[in-house]
């Protein structure tokens, strides 16, 4: 039989290969590093950061509009963020996501945070480039969407 005509579960990646490890969610085999994921898979956090998720670049981008908006008010245009927290009063996502932005933090570490992800296995790797990591995974992306949301709404709001 070729591998166009084998069925899907003979060309999942095979059982005790370390690139694999299964869904927390729904127990499917996955190998990120060979883009075969279930669709809970949302991407990889390696030394603190998201990879390996076109999600993630999105928010990152907003995140990052966020960051420098606030930046540019700084100290100049207070009423801008009172407004804006007056506007969002009552929202756990606005008000944790303005205090990390104030922090500075990167879109990761922002994400990390106020998401509910579920971890695969933590792999380690030693020598010149080791560091550390695990697949994330959502079984609902609607909170993330939310979330994604409420910081542009913020963004908008602080451009008014």
């Amino acid at each position: 039989m070729s591998a166009d005509e084998a069925e899907p579960e003979e060309l999942l990646t095979p059982e005790g290969n370390e690139a694999e490890e299964r869904c927390p969610i729904c127990e499917r085999p996955n190998a990120p590093g060979a883009c075969d994921t279930c669709e809970h898979f949302f991407g990889c956090c390696w030394d603190g950061e998201i990879l390996w998720s076109s999600e993630f670049d999105e928010f990152d981008m907003i995140w990052s509009d966020l960051l420098s908006k606030i930046e540019e008010i700084g100290s100049d245009s207070p009423n801008k963020l009172r407004n804006a927290r007056r506007r969002f009063k009552g929202t756990d996502a606005f008000s944790a996501a303005l205090q990390l932005a104030h922090g500075e933090a990167s879109a990761s570490e922002a994400l990390m945070k106020l998401v509910e992800f579920q971890h695969g296995r933590t792999i380690e790797t030693d020598g010149m480039l080791s560091g550390s990591g695990f697949s994330i995974y959502l079984a609902d992306r609607a909170p993330f969407r939310e979330f994604v949301e409420n910081v542009l709404a913020l963004v908008n709001s602080l451009l008014e």
